[in-house]
């Protein structure tokens, strides 16, 4: 899994600035499944100190580019609310909210530097809500989780990912107020 997201991630004949988010998303799930699935001692041991490695560079959202996330943002297919749900799985929710915030605040700064170049600056949407409205327990990111474990390719993983994503957004009922950013 580390040598397909290697080849994604440097890939210098197409974009990849897209794939980043779903990549770590793959990347955090299959590790967490593998330190703390039941098994091979060895194999266990073996995936904790790859996220050890993992944590150290990409474990800490704090110290990650938000253009990574805007990147998933500004894709018609995700929005802000696919980022804010992956954080609640990684986080507890006051850490969730307040990178979601930080994503909020990035694209934020991004709509006013382009709305002022251009003229156009109407409102960001600065009031909008940041918090997420909807959570699953632990129980159903268990069972999520066991759902994925049979996948292999990495196609099949993300639309696996993609699949949990849409069935979040079908049971969630809250409205979030809608600016020209949003």
């Amino acid at each position: 899994m580390f040598y397909e997201t290697t080849l994604r991630f440097s890939g210098s004949l197409f974009v990849t600035t897209n794939v980043y988010f779903h990549e770590l998303v793959s990347l955090q799930d299959q590790l967490n499944q593998l330190c703390n699935g039941r098994g091979d001692s060895l194999l266990k041991g073996m995936a904790q100190r790859m996220k050890l490695k993992y944590d150290k560079h990409w474990g800490s959202v704090d110290r990650m580019n938000p253009m990574l996330f805007v990147a998933v943002v500004v894709d018609p297919r995700y929005k802000l609310k696919y980022v804010k749900f992956w954080f609640k799985q990684w986080y507890d929710k006051e850490k969730a909210d307040e990178l979601g915030l930080k994503v909020r605040e990035a694209l934020n700064r991004l709509y006013r530097h382009y709305s002022e170049a251009m003229g156009t600056l109407c409102g960001a949407g600065v009031g909008a809500s940041a918090s997420g409205t909807s959570e699953f327990g632990s129980s159903d990111v268990a069972t999520m989780s066991s759902m994925l474990s049979g996948f292999s390719s990495a196609e099949e993983r993300m639309k696996r990912y993609n699949n949990i994503y849409k069935q979040h957004l079908a049971d969630e009922d809250n409205v979030e107020c809608k600016s020209e950013l949003d």
